[in-house]
């Protein structure tokens, strides 16, 4: 089984004299799932990005889909992430003047030299519009007209549509009430697993550990330094 993500010796400081997120050792294969649980503060977003490459660690190592992210350029370090990274943010990040549509679509049209099949492309939507239950007139809708359930959905199909080797999600029921949040993770947890993707899921939500196969721990120790854990 390929391996889709690697970290070593990692660490990354808030502040120059202030404690640090550190990831001794992590790897991944194509496939799993995994819950980032711990408590707010403790840098679980701030994983997130270093492993999309928004963010480049101050010490150690850090690989996404064979490409070392620790020793790329930021414009290397964004086309592997459209290419390879399926991303749904807390805050969703949809543009609001356009389609729910062409919301989703845009990370495809933008990766457009990256050789995405076209028709597999209309395939992938049209089974992502049935699983998530979106249909064609609201997704004709500005997204700044939806609920924030339709908004998030969105998000999920719009970081799916490529299939991607990694999907991150970054609380991604935390704007949601209980069924809508519940149906999310089904539906997500369910398309990643038709995908053969990767998710890390980062939540501080303990019944979303119901539908990931593995647990990721950030604790503090003592100086107050965030370690990742990870459960076998």
């Amino acid at each position: 089984m390929n391996e889709v993500l690697r970290m070593e010796g990692v660490r990354h400081a808030w502040s120059t004299a202030g404690p640090a997120l550190c990831v001794p050792h992590w790897r991944l294969p194509l496939g799993q799932s995994i819950w980032l649980s711990g408590p707010s503060g403790t840098g679980k977003s701030t994983l997130l990005q270093l492993i999309a490459g928004v963010l480049v660690p101050q010490q150690g190592q850090v690989w996404v889909a064979g490409a070392a992210l620790h020793d790329s350029t930021a414009r290397q370090r964004d086309a592997l992430r459209k290419r390879h990274v399926g991303w749904i943010a807390q805050q969703f990040n949809l543009l609001p003047y356009l389609s729910a549509q062409d919301n989703a679509w845009l990370p495809a049209r933008l990766g457009a030299g990256h050789s995405h099949d076209p028709v597999q492309l209309q395939q992938r939507w049209a089974q992502l519009t049935q699983a998530f239950d979106m249909d064609a007139d609201t997704l004709a809708r500005p997204a700044r007209t939806l609920s924030v359930g339709q908004q998030q959905r969105v998000a999920a199909m719009r970081a799916l549509l490529t299939q991607p080797e990694l999907i991150l999600a970054d609380e991604p029921t935390s704007a949601l009430d209980g069924a809508n949040a519940q149906a999310l993770m089904r539906t997500l947890s369910e398309q990643a697993q038709a995908l053969g993707s990767t998710v890390i899921v980062a939540s501080h939500e303990d019944w979303v550990g119901a539908y990931l196969a593995q647990r990721a721990v950030i604790r503090r120790d003592a100086e107050g330094n965030s370690i990742l854990e990870v459960s076998p």
